[in-house]
Formats: C-alpha cells, structure tokens, sequence
C-alpha cells in the first residue's frame, strides 16, 4: 500500500520519463533506501 505522496513521486517519475513504469520505480526506491540505510550504518 503507497500513500499518496509515493503515488505522486512515482507518477512524476513515470511522466519524465525516469522510469518507465512501476516495478522500475519500486526497484529505484528500494535501491535508494539500501543506499540511506548503508550511509547510516557507517556513522
């Protein structure tokens, strides 16, 4: 379940052409939370 501001990134994405659909915009959200998560871990 998305709240509506995820729904709102994903489809901002989804007209810029930054992804091109939403299993693409899952994979670049969970792949940036890895991210926020690894950087957190170090501090």
């Amino acid at each position: 379940m998305m709240t509506g501001e995820q729904e709102d990134v994903i489809g901002q994405a989804l007209i810029h052409g930054l992804v091109k659909n939403y299993n693409e915009a899952y994979e670049a959200g969970c792949a940036a939370l890895r991210r926020q998560l690894q950087e957190l871990q170090k501090e």
